[in-house]
């Protein structure tokens, strides 16, 4: 019961892309991360890199290979949590992660609910026999409890992306971090961490032991990267101008490397020749928020845009991550013109395919299947939301705008259009009578027919919300 009450899906790791094969193997031997590593010794290790130089790829491969790579963590409790803006905001909180880091020390250690016994029935107490809603002090003061718990077991913290966690507290979670990572009383306490730079890490640079810039570390990971994308394109009298071409030009940056693949492969589509797929390569941004310009002209002043801009606003906006089932469902009830025209048959002719989440998308927007759950749709990278939200940038200036209340009040209105759909229920109408005459049969027919339709479940939960 104690550590279900502390359980939170932290569904970031799973989405996060694996590391190609062969890149960051460079980390074990790396001066810093050795000098981090020593066992016995509490320490902190700062992965800090511009957006898109693959810190969440680096901390992924790190999780997954540490206990193989090092033998002191083969035995040690590991607890982890990723920081993701796109994901909600559950998983920008700083709670969610108290709670993440605690449940996977108790699950480990179990020894240790008795050292929090006490606060844990402060907890209890306060709410009574229901479920905890536990609060966020009192999971601070769990947390640094460590620093008088004798530790069975080195333990070693990973925490990515603290750049997209919340800005409120976020400068007493690191003092937190940091106090734990000089415990040197009590056992041996690692600390992984990763971010772009921010102020409140900044501050402390002085105290960090080890910092590796990441951009600094990964031309070759860059190379093999390329390498990966363009093997694939049967362009092989281009592939070694091509791949040095980009390693000249990526600075560190992944995302442009990715970004840079999509464009070639569609030159290979067109039919183009290999030296004129190079010379589009030449003309392509080397900065990352100029590509993303580049790629936002197709998108803006088409016949697609009214799509693009409810997918967009679906995406950034929901109160929850959309599967892709719900987004085409939310820009089919787009397209109907008015109350009259709201039927069935109206919505199931304008329920677009998968495929059109990727043309309106124009690489913004991608597809991700976690652990055999649905489809959902996020943003490509935090920076495209960056890219978007700027207030002088050039999203600002198109109808494609972010104004998050104009946007909210659309999706409220969307979903009370379809809940007035499934109301309506025009299929079951024409075959069934007045509700005041139903009977069982036709209850499990109406429920059949809200089980075929992905939005409701989302209207009716985050209605009010919008």
């Amino acid at each position: 019961e104690c550590l279900s009450s502390f359980s939170f899906t932290n569904t970031r790791l799973h989405k996060i892309v694996e590391a190609c094969e062969g890149t960051f193997e460079w980390l074990w031997e790396h001066p810093q991360y050795k000098n981090w590593s020593i066992p016995g010794v509490s320490s902190i290790l700062l992965i800090e890199g511009k957006p898109g130089s693959g810190k969440s790829t680096l901390t992924k491969y790190f999780n997954e290979h540490m206990s193989e790579r090092q033998p002191a963590a083969s035995s040690a409790i590991v607890a982890k949590f990723f920081y993701s803006y796109r994901d909600g905001s559950l998983h920008r909180s700083h709670h969610s992660m108290l709670r993440s880091l605690l449940y996977d020390i108790i699950s480990q250690d179990h020894a240790f609910f008795y050292h929090i016994q006490s606060e844990y029935r402060i907890g209890r107490c306060d709410k009574g026999s229901g479920a905890v809603d536990w609060d966020y002090d009192l999971l601070k003061r769990m947390l640094k409890s460590l620093l008088g718990y004798l530790l069975p077991r080195p333990l070693y913290l990973i925490i990515d992306a603290v750049d997209e966690s919340d800005d409120e507290d976020r400068r007493d979670i690191i003092k937190l971090l940091f106090q734990l990572g000089a415990n040197k009383m009590y056992g041996t306490v690692k600390i992984f961490v990763a971010s772009r730079p921010v102020v409140q890490l900044d501050v402390r640079r002085k105290t960090i032991n080890s910092i590796i810039r990441l951009q600094d570390e990964t031309v070759d990971d860059i190379s093999r990267f390329a390498r990966s994308m363009l093997g694939g394109l049967n362009v092989s009298l281009l592939l070694d101008k091509a791949t040095n071409y980009i390693i000249d030009n990526a600075n560190g940056v992944f995302i442009w490397v990715k970004l840079v693949g999509y464009e070639l492969e569609a030159s290979l589509e067109d039919g183009e020749s290999e030296d004129a797929i190079f010379q589009r390569l030449k003309k392509l941004p080397t900065e990352l928020d100029d590509l993303y310009q580049l790629m936002f002209e197709r998108l803006d002043n088409k016949p697609h845009t009214a799509d693009s801009i409810t997918m967009f606003q679906s995406v950034f906006w929901a109160a929850k991550q959309v599967t892709a089932d719900e987004l085409l469902q939310v820009v089919a009830i787009s397209n109907i013109a008015n109350m009259e025209s709201l039927t069935d048959e109206a919505l199931e002719m304008r329920i677009p395919l998968r495929a059109r989440i990727t043309h309106c998308g124009g690489n913004f927007l991608e597809l991700k299947e976690s652990n055999g759950r649905k489809e959902t749709v996020q943003i490509m990278h935090q920076t495209v939301r960056e890219f978007f939200f700027h207030p002088d940038g050039y999203a600002a200036k198109t109808k494609f705008v972010m104004c998050g209340r104009d946007a909210i009040a659309r999706i409220s209105r969307l979903c009370l259009q379809y809940l007035i759909l499934c109301a309506r229920c025009t299929t079951l109408a024409k075959k069934i009578s007045a509700t005041r005459f139903w009977s069982s049969e036709h209850y499990d027919a109406y429920a059949s027919y809200l089980d075929k339709r992905p939005l409701v479940s989302y209207a009716l939960a985050f209605f009010e919300l919008h």
